[in-house]
């Protein structure tokens, strides 16, 4: 599911909790409960899939993978 909101992603990231929540590149936060599958993509990425929604558009951007597999693996 997606929300709509007022804000930039740069400041709703901090009011989010980070157990819960991670902001995958630019666009886009995802919640933990709502991923079903993670695999690997293109250039060293990873292609989230949520349990509700589909996408073929949410990438987690290079930069953030390792922080991402440290996040998802909690």
């Amino acid at each position: 599911m997606f929300a709509s909101v007022d804000q930039t992603l740069d400041a709703l990231s901090p009011q989010l909790s980070p157990k819960d929540f991670f902001r995958i590149n630019r666009s886009s936060i995802v919640q933990f409960n709502a991923i079903k599958n993670v695999a690997v993509h293109s250039n060293a990425r990873l292609k989230v899939y949520l349990k509700h929604y589909e996408s073929d558009d949410l990438i987690v951007s290079r930069e953030k993978v390792a922080a991402f597999k440290s996040w998802i693996n909690q």
